[in-house]
C-alpha cells in the first residue's frame, strides 16, 4: 500500500515491547498520527467519538479499526494485518 507500508511497522521495537492490545492500538495510532495528525483526529471522533488516541486506544473495536484504516488510506489487506498484529 502506497504510504503506510505496514509490514516494516511490525519490526519497530517499539511495537516488538507492545505486551497488550492497547499498547499495540497506541502504537498503531502514533504511526498513523505521523501520516496525517489532523486526519487521524478527525477520524477518531467521527468513529469513536473521542479525539484522543491514548483513550481511544482503549476501546477501538475491529470494526471501528477497519473503518479508521481505509479511511487514512489502507488496503483491505493492510487493514486486515492490522487488526491481525492488534489481538
Amino acid at each position: 500500500m502506497a504510504g503506510f507500508e505496514v509490514e516494516h511497522w511490525w519490526d519497530e521495537p517499539h511495537f516488538k515491547r507492545s505486551n497488550t492490545r492497547a499498547e499495540r492500538a497506541r502504537f498503531v495510532l502514533l504511526k498513523l498520527m505521523q501520516l496525517d495528525p489532523r486526519r487521524l483526529e478527525a477520524l477518531l471522533h467521527e468513529v469513536c467519538g473521542q479525539r484522543d488516541y491514548a483513550e481511544a486506544a482503549q476501546s477501538i473495536t475491529d470494526d471501528q479499526w477497519r473503518t479508521i484504516l481505509t479511511r487514512m488510506g489502507a488496503t483491505p489487506l493492510d487493514a486486515a494485518d492490522v487488526l491481525i498484529r492488534l489481538g
